[in-house]
């Protein structure tokens, strides 16, 4: 069995986070607006004021990032 490594997001997940997000399948449970821009992905990530605490798990980035 796989180890599972969860951890926060960082700025180079922004892009495997929008394309993940960007499926239908995934955007039309989660009560926000569709497509989010790269660079909102990630201000989201970066920025603490935004109140944004992302969790990200590592087999999720290599499935949806590539």
């Amino acid at each position: 069995m796989k180890s599972v490594v969860v951890r926060h997001a960082e700025p180079g997940d922004a892009e495997a986070l929008q394309k993940m997000y960007a499926h239908p399948a995934l955007y039309r449970d989660t009560l926000q607006l569709p497509h989010p821009s790269l660079k909102a992905w990630h201000d989201r990530i970066t920025d603490p004021d935004r109140g944004a605490d992302i969790w990200w798990h590592a087999s999720t980035m290599r499935l949806w990032g590539s």
